[in-house]
């Protein structure tokens, strides 16, 4: 939705053969701002959904190992989010 709100904006600017006001373009900016901030949370969140399956998977393999490679999973997840 945000792509498609952005891509209006340039095409009506486009459409009318005319460059983006300063208005229409602090409007590009904050949509940027706000698509780059949820492809980084989708990413965090892939991570943890595909840890959750394979953890899940390796308790039927050896739980120990399980248990210890969680703790680098959330250490993994946590160096994610803090960047």
């Amino acid at each position: 939705m945000l792509h498609s709100q952005t891509l209006k904006i340039v095409e009506a600017a486009k459409d009318e053969n005319r460059v983006l006001t300063a208005r229409e373009v602090d409007s590009i900016a904050k949509l940027a701002a706000s698509i780059d901030k949820l492809e980084k949370k989708a990413t965090i969140e892939t991570y943890i959904e595909v840890f959750e399956e394979y953890n899940h998977w390796l308790m039927n393999v050896n739980v120990d190992f399980a248990q210890r490679n969680n703790q680098f999973q959330d250490l993994f997840i946590q160096s994610k989010i803090s960047k």
